[in-house]
């Protein structure tokens, strides 16, 4: 990476330090891992505990959140993968899209962006009438996917979707976009 201390400590800011007894490591992907006595065998109910690696005997939760460390401070510079959090669940937003381009076919790009307990779901290249026309039928299709209580507002642009060099959605674009809307 081309980026410098000063650049990254502007562009972000520190989470802080452990708690006492507790002890972080960042691994060799740069993904933040804490232990501490209150660290248990996974999620509630889940039998997956792939979260959990062990380390010269001591267990550590992976939190799967990118990590950087400077002058004594832990920066988070995103997540190890796309998912997304909401309501305390992890949630893949390429199932969200997946769902509506099966109800819309291809040329539909989506972008899910959690905000507290709703997901604002930006349709890309759907017309507002499509939208409006099936917008019951979309809310209750994507509410399926997402954890119970969770709100789901829906948004149509059609003015391009906002994509990286990369091609992959801009989230960082429609997470602004609906930060600026919840207003």
């Amino acid at each position: 990476s081309n980026t410098s201390e000063g650049d990254m400590r502007d562009a972000i800011l520190p989470v802080g330090l452990p708690l006492p007894n507790t002890h972080v490591i960042i691994n060799t992907k740069s993904e933040l891992l804490v232990h501490s006595d209150s660290i248990f065998d996974g999620y509630l109910g889940s039998k997956n505990n792939s979260c959990i690696t062990y380390i010269n005997g001591s267990k550590f939760y992976n939190t799967g959140d990118i990590f950087t460390y400077m002058n004594g401070l832990y920066f988070c510079q995103g997540r190890s993968n796309s998912a997304l959090k909401i309501l305390g669940q992890f949630i893949n937003p390429i199932s969200i899209e997946a769902k509506a381009r099966y109800l819309y076919g291809h040329s539909i790009l989506c972008a899910p962006v959690p905000i507290k307990s709703k997901v604002v779901i930006f349709l890309l290249n759907l017309s507002d009438s499509d939208l409006e026309q099936n917008k019951k039928k979309l809310i209750n299709e994507f509410r399926a996917l997402l954890p119970k209580g969770c709100k789901v507002e829906l948004c149509s642009t059609n003015e391009g979707s906002k994509c990286l060099p990369s091609g992959k959605i801009d989230r960082k674009y429609y997470n602004q976009l609906a930060a600026s809307s919840n207003d």
